[in-house]
C-alpha cells in the first residue's frame, strides 16, 4: 500500500507544471497552516504577561514605598549636622595636647596610662577647655554667651564624672597568697555594669565624705556619681578635694565624665563622654563618645515635610501587614493549615515577614524617641538647661534608643535589597539573577557554616599563637575580625611576623592556602553553578511557547506598560493602544476554556456571530501571539519543508524521495494516517503540490 502511494505520488509531482494550480496549491499550504487555534499558547502567554504584570506594579509600589521610606530616615537621620557637631568637638578636646607636670610630656586625653595621668589632665587641660568667660579678644562674655565652646556650642550647666567599682576579694587567688595581697578583684564587664560590682558606700581618705552608689531606675545610668559646679573655680576645689579623697581607688573598673553642650544654629544638643575602661590587669583605655540628639523632633518646615513621609510609611506598613495575612488568610481556607508552614518558610515570604517584623520595630522606636520625656521636661533658666532633678542633661537612655534604630534602619534596608531581587522577575532576563540566588541559597546555607567552621577554627589557632602579643586576639569578637580582615585583605599580615615570625608562618601560610584555593574558589562555583543552571533553562524556554515574553528586553517591557497605562495622556503608542491587552485576550478566549487546540473553523464561526469581538479582530489576535497551527499530524511535514527552504538545501526532489522512503517505514501514526483515506489523499496531493517545481528543475 504504502509502495503504491509513493509510486502515485512520484506520478503527479511529474505531471504537475501549471504555475496557476502552484499558487493555489501554495495558499492551500498556507490554509493547512491555519488550520488550528492553539488556545492554550494563548493562555499560557496571557498568564505569564498578567504574572508579569502584577509583578511589575507590584514592584512600582514598593519602589516608591522605599523611596519615602529612605528619605525619611535621612531626614531623621540628619549626618550633616551632626557629623558637623561631632567632628567640631573631637578636635577640640583631642587636637590640642597639654604638658605633662611631671615627665613635660605632650599628652592629650587618648595619652591617659594612669588614674594621676586623668587627674592631671583633668585639672590641667579640661576645666580650661571647658569653662569660658571670654571673648578670644580677652573682652569678658555677656552672660548668655558665657561658656560657649566653638562660638555656637554652648555647655549646659557643668559636667559630672561616674565610677563602678568591683568587690573587694572578688577574683579568685590561692589562700597562700592572700598574705601577700590587700585585695584582689574580678573583672568587670559591659563598661561595669556585669559582675561582681560593689555598691557599698565608700568614704574619702581626706575629706571623710561618704559617697554613695546611686541607682534611680533601670533606664539611668547606676554608679557612684559626683556633679560639678558651672563655674571654674568652684569645679577646681572639688577636683582637688575628689583626687585628695582618692575617689578612684583600685577598687574602679570604669570611669566616665560627661556633660551636654546645646548648639541652637541645628537645633542639636551633643552628649561628650569622656570613659576610661580600666582593667584588673593595669591597663587603662580612654575614649571618646559622642551623642547628638534633636530638642525637638517636629518644628521646622522640614520637619513637618518629614513628618508627612513618616506618616506615609506607616500607612505602607499597615497596608502590607494588611495584605500580608489577608493572603495567609485566603491560603488556609483554600488549602487548610496545613499549608501555612510551607509558606511561612518559603523564602521570600520568610524575607516579607522579616522586612515587616524591622519596620514595626523601626515605627515603635521612633515613638519612644519622639515621646522621650527627657527632652520635653527640661528645666530652662539663664545660667542653665537641666533635668527635672538638676542633675546635668543626660539622654544616654534614648541615645541607645537611637543608635538601636537607625541599627535596625540599617538591616532593614538590607532586607528590602532582597525584597528588590524578588521583583526582578517582572522580567525573565533580569529574573535570572533572582532565581539562581534562590537556587544556590541551600548551597550557601551549607557553605556559610564551613565558612564559619573555618573563621573559628583559625581564631582559636591565632588566639593561642599571637594572645600574648597581639592586642586583637585577646577577644574573640576582635580576633574574628581580625581573621576575617586577613581574608579579605584589609587586615595587615606584617603584624604576625613583628608578634613572632615563626608562628605567623604556621598561622598566615596555611590559612592564604586554604583560603584562596578552596574557600573562594568554592564561591565562585556556586554562584557560577546556581547561574549557569538557570542560563540553560533560560536559553531553553527562548524556543517554547513563551519566547516572545521570554525575549522580551526590559526597557521594551517598561515602553509597553507605560504606553498601555499612560499613553492616552501623552498621546504615546495611539497604534498600540487599539489592540487588546492581555486581559482583554483572556476575556475574549474565554469560551474556550478546557481546550487546547481548536480548529479555525470552529473559532471563525464563532467569532463572525459574536457582536463584540470581530472575527478580524480575533484573527489579528492569534497572529500577534503566533497561535496559528497546522495539522498535528501533518506538523512534522510543513517543518521539514520549512527547514529545507530556510537552508537553502537540494536538491528537493531528493529529500522528498527519501521522505517517500521513509514513509514506508513509519510506524503507528502513519499507519493510522493511511487508514484514513480521505484526509491521507488531500495532504498527499498537498504534499505533490509544494515539490512540484523543484522536481521539475531536478
Amino acid at each position: 500500500m504504502a509502495h503504491l502511494n509513493r509510486t502515485t505520488t512520484t506520478k503527479k509531482l511529474n505531471e504537475t507544471s501549471s504555475i496557476g494550480e502552484t499558487d493555489t496549491l501554495k495558499k492551500q499550504i498556507e490554509e493547512e497552516r491555519r488550520a488550528y487555534v492553539n488556545v492554550a499558547k494563548i493562555r499560557r502567554v496571557v498568564k505569564a504577561k498578567i504574572d508579569n504584570s502584577k509583578l511589575a506594579f507590584s514592584f512600582l509600589r514598593y519602589f516608591c514605598f522605599l523611596c519615602i521610606y529612605c528619605a525619611a530616615i535621612l531626614l531623621q537621620r540628619e549626618p550633616q549636622n551632626t557629623i558637623g557637631m561631632t567632628a567640631a568637638l573631637t578636635n577640640y578636646f583631642l587636637a590640642y595636647s597639654y604638658r605633662d607636670p611631671n615627665s613635660f610630656d605632650l599628652k592629650s586625653f587618648t595619652d591617659i596610662q594612669t588614674t594621676k595621668d586623668f587627674w592631671n589632665w583633668l585639672e590641667i587641660y579640661f576645666v580650661d577647655t571647658i569653662y569660658k568667660d571670654s571673648y578670644y579678644n580677652g573682652d569678658l562674655m555677656n552672660p548668655l554667651d558665657r561658656n560657649t565652646l566653638l562660638q555656637y556650642m554652648k555647655q549646659t550647666g557643668g559636667f559630672r564624672v561616674l565610677q563602678r567599682r568591683a568587690l573587694p576579694n572578688s577574683c579568685e587567688v590561692l589562700e597562700k597568697y592572700s598574705l601577700f595581697l590587700s585585695d584582689c578583684y574580678a573583672q568587670l564587664q559591659f563598661d561595669g555594669l556585669v559582675g561582681a560590682i560593689d555598691k557599698s558606700p565608700f568614704v574619702g581618705s581626706a575629706s571623710g565624705t561618704v559617697y554613695n552608689y546611686t541607682a534611680p531606675s533601670v533606664w539611668l545610668d547606676p554608679g557612684y556619681v559626683f556633679q560639678f559646679a558651672a563655674d571654674r573655680a568652684t569645679a577646681l576645689q572639688q577636683i582637688r578635694s575628689l583626687k585628695s579623697d582618692r575617689w578612684i581607688s583600685k577598687a574602679t573598673q570604669y570611669v566616665r565624665l560627661d556633660f551636654a553642650v546645646y548648639n541652637g544654629n541645628v537645633g542639636q544638643f551633643a552628649r561628650v563622654a569622656f570613659q576610661l575602661l580600666i582593667s584588673p590587669t593595669g591597663k587603662i583605655l580612654p575614649t571618646l563618645k559622642i551623642s547628638c540628639r534633636r530638642y525637638s523632633f517636629y518644628q521646622t518646615t522640614t520637619d513637618f515635610v518629614r513628618l508627612a513621609l513618616e506618616l506615609l510609611v506607616v500607612a505602607g506598613w499597615l497596608c502590607y501587614v494588611y495584605a500580608f495575612f489577608r493572603d495567609v488568610l485566603l491560603l488556609r481556607r483554600q488549602a487548610g493549615s496545613q499549608i501555612l508552614a510551607p509558606f511561612f518558610f518559603d523564602t521570600w515570604n520568610a524575607v516579607d515577614i522579616v522586612h515587616l517584623l524591622c519596620l514595626a520595630m523601626v515605627i515603635a522606636t521612633w515613638i519612644f524617641i519622639v515621646l522621650d520625656p527627657t527632652m520635653n521636661n527640661l528645666a530652662i533658666s539663664e545660667e542653665a538647661v537641666r533635668m527635672p532633678d538638676g542633675g546635668v542633661v543626660d539622654f544616654s537612655t534614648t541615645a541607645l534608643a537611637v543608635d538601636f534604630y537607625f541599627a535596625v534602619n540599617g538591616l532593614n534596608m538590607l532586607v528590602s535589597i532582597l525584597r528588590v531581587l524578588k521583583f526582578l522577575r517582572m522580567n525573565a532576563f533580569m529574573g535570572q539573577l533572582t532565581d539562581a540566588f534562590q537556587l544556590m541559597l541551600p548551597s550557601v546555607t551549607q557553605f556559610v557554616v564551613l565558612l564559619f567552621i573555618f573563621l573559628l577554627l583559625f581564631t582559636a589557632i591565632g588566639t593561642v599563637l599571637f594572645g600574648a602579643d597581639l592586642v586583637d586576639f585577646c577577644s574573640t569578637l576582635d580576633s574574628i575580625d581580625l581573621v576575617m580582615g586577613f581574608g579579605v585583605g584589609w587586615a595587615d599580615p606584617f603584624q604576625l611576623f613583628e608578634a613572632d615570625p615563626n608562628a605567623a608562618i604556621f598561622f598566615y601560610y596555611p590559612f592564604t592556602f586554604l583560603n584562596g584555593c578552596f574557600i573562594l574558589p568554592l564561591t565562585v562555583a556556586i554562584i557560577m553553578e546556581a547561574y549557569g543552571y538557570i542560563k540553560e533553562a533560560y536559553d531553553k524556554a527562548k524556543s517554547g511557547d513563551l519566547a516572545d515574553v521570554i525575549s522580551l528586553p526590559f526597557y521594551a517591557q517598561l515602553y509597553r506598560g507605560l504606553v498601555r497605562n499612560v499613553g492616552g495622556l501623552c498621546g504615546l503608542g495611539a497604534e498600540r493602544r487599539e489592540i487588546p491587552n492581555k486581559f482583554d485576550v483572556g476575556r475574549i478566549f474565554s469560551d474556550y476554556a478546557g481546550r487546547d487546540l481548536v480548529p479555525t473553523s470552529e473559532v471563525q464561526r464563532h467569532f463572525e456571530q459574536d457582536e463584540e469581538t470581530p472575527w478580524e479582530l480575533a484573527e489579528s489576535i492569534i497572529e500577534k501571539y503566533g497561535a496559528f497551527q497546522a495539522d498535528p499530524a501533518l506538523q512534522t511535514l510543513l517543518d521539514r519543508q520549512d527547514h529545507a527552504q530556510q537552508r537553502g538545501v537540494g536538491p528537493v526532489a531528493a529529500r522528498v524521495q527519501s521522505f517517500m522512503e521513509d514513509v514506508g517505514g513509519m510506524s503507528l501514526r502513519v499507519e493510522q494516517l493511511l487508514v484514513d483515506q480521505e484526509v491521507m489523499h488531500r495532504k498527499m496531493d498537498l504534499l505533490t503540490a509544494v515539490f512540484q517545481p523543484a522536481l521539475m528543475t531536478d
